[in-house]
């Protein structure tokens, strides 16, 4: 009996515990319907009006010396005096003198020189009137002068003093010459880049011994990409160049202002490694302290009035969708798609053309989703409608695709 007991007590245990689970899931009430609603994203919108705008194109370059000089003697000499304006940094005036070689040597070479012309004109002298002597004997002796030779005239021995005398003349003109290039002077208004020379020191040809800069003018190498020179849109022949004044305006990141440059020539080659071309433009007074000096070496930032690209948009970055095409929102907060021709890029903003001509303005999603699609129903963001102009007009309905 207790044998029984022990295997039917389990089981019924079991069995009851079954039995009463599925008489409280029976019990339990069935799970309440709720209506699932749609999410209608939330959108930023400026509007817009097709307008003529006018984007800078930008470039950069490094300012250098419109005029270099290295100065270098002609001849070898000791240096016996230097200007104290002939120093790293300083301006010079151009005819000043900046250094001056040792002279005694050329000053003796002249007056030697000077001394071989004094005997060869005495020579001459005499050899024109041992021609004249000649002739007066050959006309006393009853024959005719016509028939006399060059040589009993003594023609030949007259020419050749004439010709000595004119190569120690020569020989006088190189002996001040010479004199004269024991001073180096500047050849034009400069500062002085670089010093090399010290008394005492002999100076020999090719020996440089200081490079001077240009202060009048600076240029200044543009590269600027095919698209970039179209978007320019003035005439860059070398012709309409030096009647033209294009300019381009010079900036420094760490300065207020700009400089403005003239456009000269444009490089007539492209570049192989980076397809551009490069733009030269000359900078009046470029040390002018005002608004900000140029030295040689300065990397600038350059910006050129671009043409009017008319019938445009501008608009943020990151309302352009693959490059085409902007989101729009139409009367009944529909996505509407429109679109666009790329032209530029500006300050983070593009100016793009649209396809079709637009009747009135736009509003445009500036953030867009990659869910979005045409027709799809959003809601615009409180107070998050930005305007480009002050046109307030209902915003016109734009083309689908």
């Amino acid at each position: 009996m207790k044998l029984a007991l022990k295997i039917l007590l389990p089981i019924l245990l079991i069995a009851g515990a079954i039995f009463g689970g599925k008489k409280l899931i029976s019990m339990k009430a069935p799970p309440e319907k709720r209506e699932i609603k749609e999410a209608i994203p939330t959108v930023k919108v400026i509007r817009l009006s097709a307008d003529t705008h006018r984007p800078e194109v930008r470039s950069y370059g490094t300012v250098q010396s419109f005029d270099e000089a290295r100065l270098t003697p002609e001849l070898s000499a000791k240096i016996v005096w230097i200007s104290d304006a002939f120093r790293v940094g300083k301006e010079v005036s151009m005819g000043e003198e900046l250094v001056r070689l040792e002279k005694r040597d050329f000053e003796i070479a002249l007056e030697q020189q000077q001394a071989s012309v004094s005997e060869i004109q005495r020579q001459l002298e005499e050899e024109k009137v041992r021609s004249q002597q000649a002739a007066d004997d050959w006309v006393v002796s009853g024959r005719k002068l016509e028939d006399a030779s060059d040589f009993r005239l003594r023609k030949p021995q007259l020419a050749a003093l004439e010709a000595q005398l004119k190569s120690a003349e020569a020989g006088i003109d190189q002996a001040k010459l010479n004199l004269g290039r024991t001073t180096i002077r500047s050849p034009f208004d400069a500062k002085v880049l670089t010093r090399t020379a010290n008394l005492g020191e002999l100076a020999t040809p090719q020996a440089n011994l200081g490079t001077l800069t240009s202060t009048t003018k600076a240029e200044i190498r543009l590269p600027l990409t095919l698209e970039q020179i179209d978007r320019i849109g003035s005439d860059l022949s070398a012709a309409a160049l030096q009647t033209s004044n294009l300019e381009v305006k010079l900036s420094l990141p760490d300065h207020d202002g700009s400089r403005s440059a003239k456009v000269v020539r444009l490089d007539p080659t492209i570049d192989a490694r980076n397809q551009v071309r490069y733009l030269i433009a000359e900078i009046d007074s470029p040390f002018k302290s005002s608004p900000f000096p140029l030295p040689i070496g300065t990397f600038v930032n350059a910006s050129f009035e671009g043409r009017p690209l008319e019938n445009s948009l501008r608009f943020p970055e990151s309302a352009l969708v693959e490059d085409r095409y902007v989101w729009t929102l139409k009367a009944d907060n529909t996505l509407g798609r429109l679109e666009l021709e790329r032209l530029a890029t500006e300050d983070g903003d593009v100016i793009a053309r649209p396809e079709t001509t637009l009747s009135g303005p736009i509003d445009v999603v500036t953030r867009p989703l990659t869910t979005f699609r045409p027709g799809n129903p959003v809601q615009l963001e409180e107070g998050s409608k930005e305007s480009s102009t002050e046109d307030s007009e209902t915003p016109a309905a734009p083309s689908e695709s």
